[in-house]
């Protein structure tokens, strides 16, 4: 259960896009009653602990003062002579002043964790560097987490976890703000998942040995992989919907070499320039996630998917001539999650946004597509994002292969092909496994002669694909779409051994920057002492500092 304040901070009315606003400036009147409340207890209990325990004669109304050692005569039962019990009121008293002080110490701790690590935490705060702000967010939490151990610290995951949703919501238009956070919640992923893989992430050298699943691991990463999916969702829709459609659709630069166009050749030209001028300001975009963090991991998937989606709504502007009741994509997309959830339709685009003619399943359609995929590809091969991804073996090549626009890849050598070679079953599996039967099925029905290819398709090569669709099991085709990649554990994880990245290590620069946020608190800030107690005590430092008493 979360405390007093940690519930309301968690109740507060949160707008998506409004800031979550730290505990300080939420409800500060409050905050102070549990830090005088905690400070009056300690007093209390410190001067209880040095006072002898008296019996029952001080409640009987005797005037002298009996210290518990003293020696009454008493009875084997625990009875006085006198006939007076010889348990002490007292204890429980002590015990009950205890349990109140102890609660108000998880509540505060709890507060100055989240304050520190979640409520101000963003891109831009100051936090002893870029290099060390970048996840301090995630080793912070996994840090307490530790320090606190599984009966108190399951609880505060759980809260840290809902925290960071509702940060999620606030910054769902903030793109450096959902690439940081995407990129914490990969890292305490991380974080967490090493302390079962037995890696060194405060300074042991002792990896031999593979420990069993960490309790903080078992709880908490398989939500903060659901975390991670959602700030990558949220990133690209993003991305799709307010940054490359709109440049593609709306008024770009190339808009007015589209209504010049005189020819078809002109406007399919136009339309590719749209098409560039969009993933150009995409990768723009991209580029104001900075370099801190994981940020070119984030970049290389979000840049990856949002070709995957071109090339996907592409392949279905070519293979229909207009909006129909044909779900020409569901081969690919079971979910019916590439354009944000069940329900939500492909995007519709007008001719002047298609580089090729649409629905003409023709050899000069494929000719058309094949050039349109050639000039995408080149775009893709000298982007700089890909291009070091490339070099530092995140992705393949991505100037070359056919990872990227597979769907309409494929589609262009089907048109293209001597149709005949499709009785061969070794080419068929080579064509299929990219497209499904029913997609080659559907281009095949539709193909029409032209002034490259005047011969008909014979009905025996269609028969033949029918029956062998019909007795087809359906197949997973949604590596086509790009099925979001996690990034693994180990390549995070080894930044940390590299020392690139620090680990749940309480340093010297942990503790200046808790005493900087402590410096900017209103009140006793008696929470940060707290927590600088319980990160100091829980995990390995160089050296034993505290921080001074304000």
């Amino acid at each position: 259960m979360c405390g007093a304040l940690s519930a309301v901070w968690l109740a507060a009315p949160l707008q998506r896009g409004q800031q979550l606003q730290p505990p300080t400036l939420l409800n500060m009147p409050l905050l102070k009653r549990l830090e005088e409340a905690f400070l009056s207890g300690s007093k209390q209990h410190r001067q209880s602990s040095k006072q002898p325990q008296l019996t029952c004669f001080q409640k009987a109304g005797k005037r002298r003062k009996i210290p518990r050692y003293c020696t009454e005569p008493r009875s084997s039962n625990g009875v006085h002579a006198h006939g007076v019990s010889t348990h002490e009121p007292a204890r429980e008293g002590m015990v009950e002043l205890e349990a109140d002080r102890q609660s108000l110490e998880r509540e505060l701790l709890t507060v100055a964790a989240l304050e520190v690590a979640v409520s101000l935490a963003h891109p831009n705060a100051p936090q002893g560097g870029r290099a060390r702000g970048a996840h301090a967010p995630a080793r912070r939490l996994a840090r307490t987490m530790m320090c606190m151990g599984k009966e108190q610290g399951a609880p505060f995951g759980c809260t840290a976890l809902r925290m960071m949703e509702r940060q999620l919501s606030a910054t769902v238009s903030d793109l450096p703000g959902l690439a940081f956070w995407w990129s914490n919640i990969i890292h305490m992923r991380a974080i967490l998942q090493g302390l079962s893989l037995g890696t060194s992430l405060a300074g042991s050298d002792d990896q031999s040995s593979r420990r069993p699943d960490h309790w903080a691991a078992a709880a908490f990463v398989p939500q903060l992989g659901h975390l991670e999916r959602s700030a990558f969702n949220e990133l690209l829709t993003l991305l799709w919907e307010s940054v490359l459609m709109p440049a593609v659709v709306g008024g770009s630069k190339a808009a007015a070499g589209v209504k010049a166009a005189t020819t078809k050749r002109a406007t399919q030209e136009a339309a590719i320039k749209k098409w560039f001028e969009g993933l150009d300001h995409v990768s723009h975009w991209l580029e104001t996630t900075g370099s801190a963090g994981h940020s070119q991991l984030l970049c290389v998937q979000v840049l990856l998917q949002l070709l995957r989606k071109l090339d996907a709504m592409m392949f279905y502007h070519l293979l229909l001539k207009g909006p129909s009741d044909i779900n020409i994509l569901s081969d690919y997309d079971p979910t019916h999650t590439l354009w944000g959830g069940p329900g939500k339709a492909v995007p519709q685009l007008d001719d002047s946004a298609l580089p090729f003619s649409r629905g003409l399943l023709t050899f000069g359609g494929g000719m058309s597509v094949k050039m349109t995929v050639t000039r995408l590809q080149q775009w893709a091969a000298g982007e700089a994002i890909l291009q070091e991804a490339s070099l530092a073996g995140l992705i393949g090549d991505a100037g070359s292969g056919s990872s990227l626009f597979p769907l309409l890849r494929a589609a262009a050598d089907l048109l293209m092909m001597p149709k005949e070679l499709l009785m061969d079953k070794a080419i068929r599996l080579d064509v299929c496994c990219v497209l499904s039967m029913s997609s080659v099925l559907h281009i095949l029905e539709r193909f029409q002669q032209d002034e490259f290819a005047t011969d008909v398709i014979d009905r025996g090569i269609l028969q033949s694909l029918r029956e062998e669709n019909s007795q087809e099991s359906a197949r997973e085709m949604s590596h086509v779409r790009g099925a979001y990649s996690s990034p693994s554990d180990a390549d995070i994880l080894h930044k940390m051994e590299l020392g690139d990245e620090p680990g749940l290590e309480y340093d010297d620069d942990s503790q200046d920057e808790l005493e900087d946020v402590s410096s900017l608190s209103d009140g006793t800030a008696v929470r940060f002492k707290l927590l600088h107690e319980l990160w100091a005590s829980g995990v390995p430092r160089m050296r034993e500092v505290s921080i001074a008493n304000a």
